[in-house]
């Protein structure tokens, strides 16, 4: 590991519908983190890069701003 660290961020308003991913797991770039709702539309959140998920900054049913921390990414 190179030390480092993605934060993935809302892109809207919504609700967090659902977790794909616990910390420690690791994940390619494309893989689906979890499922987010904005606009009464589901929308999947991929890592963007490949590396192991170090924090999770929410949970399933929480509401989340615009540009809100959702998970922290170490990248590999």
């Amino acid at each position: 590991m190179n030390g480092k660290e993605i934060t993935v961020k809302a892109p809207l308003s919504g609700k967090i519908v659902s977790l794909k991913r616990e910390v420690g797991d690791k994940v390619k770039s494309g893989d689906v983190l979890l499922v987010f709702e904005a606009m009464k539309m589901e929308n999947d959140i991929f890592s963007p890069s490949d590396g192991v998920v170090k924090e999770i900054f929410v949970s399933e049913g929480d509401t989340v701003s615009k540009g809100d921390q959702l998970m922290k990414i170490e990248v590999t």
